[in-house]
């Protein structure tokens, strides 16, 4: 079950995505992410905007990526300036997506794994570019579980 947020609510409510993802798909798009080599030590987290024609996927890569994440123990939502100063990730998973996606991303759905929402400053980006729904959950048996 996936948690679904509509854009502009501060709550989701629990629902099914109305829009499949394959595992086969997202599991392509990680091995290239692995393989690159500039994923984030902390966690990683991808993005999917599933538009009527196709899918944009994005990552919170990172250019510096470390051994160890500077955030530490650092909860979720705290020390994101640490990740852009140090690692040099200059976009969470959602506006890389987003970016990728253009203006495709209209009337599109957004769907979050390895990570347990959707902060402010992305949420309001989203809608801003017309996503209708963002959908934050996990594929079941797969690296994408949130932690």
């Amino acid at each position: 079950m996936s948690k679904k947020i509509k854009i502009g609510e501060n709550s989701g409510n629990s629902s099914e995505p109305t829009t499949p993802i394959t595992q086969k798909s997202i599991k392509s798009f990680v091995a290239k992410f692995e393989i690159d080599q500039r994923k984030c030590a902390k966690q990683t987290v991808i993005a999917v905007i599933m538009t009527k024609t196709g899918y944009y996927v994005g990552s919170n890569w990172c250019e510096v990526p470390q051994k160890q994440c500077p955030r530490g123990s650092m909860p979720s939502g705290q020390g994101y300036e640490l990740c852009k100063n140090i690692c040099k990730q200059s976009n969470h998973a959602e506006i890389d997506a987003l970016l990728k996606a253009g203006d495709n991303a209209k009337d599109a759905d957004l769907y979050l794994f390895g990570h347990t929402y959707c902060c402010e400053d992305c949420t309001k980006k989203l809608k801003e570019a017309g996503i209708k729904n963002i959908f934050i959950g996990k594929l079941p048996g797969t690296l994408f579980d949130p932690k």
